[in-house]
């Protein structure tokens, strides 16, 4: 049994998205097992959530996310790209939601036009771009630092 962590997710609801979830990433995985690669967290089993990292770029770390927009009624998904380095115990990050507000049918019958977006927006991003974005010192303990 796993622990619903969402206020508008029935539980029903939650096993039925789970699951459409689970069809996802197998085809997520057979169709771009050449260039991102499944991401589980600690609590993955009880997060609406798929997470990918870019293999073909090994120089930054990187995430793909769909996760589920739990500020609604309506259940929808979110999808985003973050890309960053590290550089002097500093992190520079970027970090884009690319589509937003999608049903899991939307996401299920678009989903090669979704990721192909994600793709290219990941790769359109270079070192200067990072370095020109989000902050975060990786030897402070507090928020994120402003740019």
């Amino acid at each position: 049994m796993n622990y619903n962590i969402y206020k508008n997710c029935s539980e029903q609801q939650f096993v039925e998205f789970k699951k459409r979830l689970e069809q996802l990433n197998a085809t997520i995985l057979e169709r771009y097992s050449d260039q991102l690669a499944f991401t589980a967290y600690y609590d993955s089993p009880d997060s609406l959530a798929l997470n990918y990292t870019f293999i073909k770029d090994n120089s930054y770390q990187s995430n793909l996310c769909i996760l589920f927009d739990d500020k609604s009624s309506i259940h929808v998904f979110n999808v985003g790209v973050v890309k960053s380095i590290d550089v002097d115990s500093i992190r520079y990050a970027k970090r884009e939601v690319i589509a937003s507000r999608l049903t899991i049918d939307f996401i299920s019958e678009n989903l090669a036009e979704i990721i192909s977006l994600a793709i290219q927006k990941y790769f359109s991003w270079d070192k200067q771009t990072l370095l020109n974005s989000e902050r975060i010192d990786l030897n402070y303990e507090g928020p994120f630092l402003e740019r």
